[in-house]
């Protein structure tokens, strides 16, 4: 019994790993506040929202194209979204007389930010790094 069939017996729905093709990823890049080491750090997540197989470079291509406007309303999406919840969390700290809102919502990481790829493999979601380097 082959490695794959072996697989197959225990993963009954399994998918066949396949050459040659192109996967069209939509990533959600998630900021994250550190740690306030040598006056505050960032970092960022890489989460894979979706993606799609293509067999055929020029489909994979004018997918990218569209997923590409497509991650860009999105950004400027979250960014409107995050200016908004900035604002109610000032507004809410001067109604009560607050100077530093971090002390109340802790650091601010910013908005979320989308972008798309053509890779020939399997994409993954990224953790960044968790600690100060």
């Amino acid at each position: 019994m082959s490695i794959q069939d072996a697989f197959h017996a225990v993963c009954t729905e399994a998918i066949e790993a396949k050459t040659g093709c192109f996967y069209v990823t939509l990533i959600r890049i998630v900021p994250f506040y550190g740690g306030p080491e040598e006056g505050g750090w960032f970092g960022k997540d890489k989460v894979v929202e979706a993606y799609q197989r293509f067999s055929d470079r020029h489909a994979a291509k004018v997918a990218f194209s569209a997923v590409k406007r497509l991650a860009k309303e999105m950004t400027d999406t979250a960014k409107v979204e995050h200016g908004q919840v900035c604002i109610r969390q000032l507004a809410f700290c001067e109604a009560r007389g607050i100077e530093d809102s971090n002390s109340v919502f802790g650091e601010d990481s910013g908005p979320d930010s989308y972008t798309v790829t053509i890779t020939d493999r399997l994409p993954v979601t990224e953790r960044g790094c968790r600690h100060y380097e």
